[in-house]
């Protein structure tokens, strides 16, 4: 198991290298345009399909599939998981706007900071309700930490993830490197940068950032959150959960703290955000959790759960997961396409690239 992970984890980081490079490039925001309306000189307007919202739901598909597997390898069945993660998705999913349009006044993106908050407070409800509406014989004070501890790991293999549709539609960005005040951290950031292209990109009609050198934000979150979720899988499978639980917490929590100061894009009112207080609650929450319930927690037994990764059940569950984020986060509100309809054979007509 350690081989297999350990290989997982080399592919993941060359895949990830490749994407961290072209992502921020100005062909990699839109996936395809769906044209919805006639315009009188005979072209089309055309609703942009975007790659944010294909790799937010490849996070959230992947974050899911993590949960799931673990969760049936520690006993839960099925509708239990199924009745967990609807509870969790149907309040967060819809607070990720909802936040994001209160504290940046945002009316397009989506905050995965105050989604993970609301999942924190929500979590323990979920679980509670799952139990009592399938009559399970599982004691809530039993399963609260395992299930926080792979929820915990499934966000952060998902957000690692959904950092590249960040890359791709030029948001979450970091400042110019010139504004950073820190000259040992200037320096390395004068090597390890992020750039964006296109005028499509957010940083680009928000900030006028296209082109510029920024501090490479979703990268660090990418590689980071990545390598630690890796290293959770490996303590809870060797029993160490409350351990997975404090490491995935404080380094998502504690980064998305620290890096909000390296933000440029507006983060709401304050010197201190509203998403920065929230990242603090949720660890002295967690930390209470660990606290009150740490000597109430088993072992994994992993075997259990991979039969079932193959099953009809699973398949329909994470493509429901898949389909509903993608519509949900992809159809992107802040951009629209003019779209002209060609015969093949004017092809010669057009101009042609030199």
């Amino acid at each position: 198991m350690n081989f297999i992970l350990f290989s997982s984890y080399i592919i993941f980081l060359i895949i990830l290298s490749i994407l961290i490079r072209y992502l921020p490039k100005e062909r990699y925001q839109f996936i395809f345009t769906i044209p919805y309306k006639k315009l009188e000189d005979g072209r089309w307007m055309g609703r942009n399909i975007t790659y944010y919202g294909f790799f937010n739901a490849l996070g959230y598909t992947a974050g899911t599939v993590i949960t799931t597997v673990f969760l049936l390898s520690y006993g839960l069945n099925f509708i239990q998981i199924f009745l967990m993660i609807l509870l969790v998705f149907i309040i967060c999913i819809p607070s990720s706007k909802l936040l994001a349009y209160f504290i940046e006044k945002s009316p397009h993106g989506f905050t995965v900071g105050g989604a993970v908050f609301v999942g924190v407070l929500v979590l323990p409800v979920a679980i509670y309700l799952s139990l009592k509406l399938t009559n399970s014989s599982i004691e809530f004070k039993k399963i609260l930490l395992p299930v926080y501890a792979v929820i915990s790991i499934g966000y952060l293999v998902g957000e690692g993830i959904g950092r590249l549709g960040c890359l791709s539609f030029g948001c979450c960005y970091g400042k110019a490197i010139t504004e950073v005040k820190s000259n040992l951290l200037k320096k390395v950031f004068e090597r390890f940068y992020t750039v964006f292209y296109g005028e499509c990109k957010k940083i680009s009609y928000a900030s006028g950032g296209c082109g510029v050198k920024t501090v490479p934000v979703q990268p660090i979150a990418i590689l980071l959150y990545i390598t630690t979720s890796f290293i959770s899988i490996l303590m809870i499978l060797n029993g160490f959960i409350v351990t997975a639980i404090l490491t995935t917490t404080l380094v998502s929590q504690l980064y998305r703290f620290y890096s909000e100061f390296f933000r440029s894009d507006y983060r709401g009112k304050g010197k201190i955000s509203s998403y920065q207080k929230m990242a603090l609650l949720n660890i002295l929450i967690i930390s209470a959790y660990c606290y009150i319930f740490h000597d109430n927690t088993n072992t994994f037994d992993i075997q259990k759960g991979l039969p079932e990764f193959l099953s009809l059940q699973f398949f329909i569950l994470v493509g429901t997961v898949f389909i509903v984020t993608f519509l949900y986060t992809g159809l992107s509100t802040a951009t629209y396409s003019v779209i002209e309809f060609k015969v093949v054979d004017k092809l010669k007509q057009l101009p042609q690239k030199s």
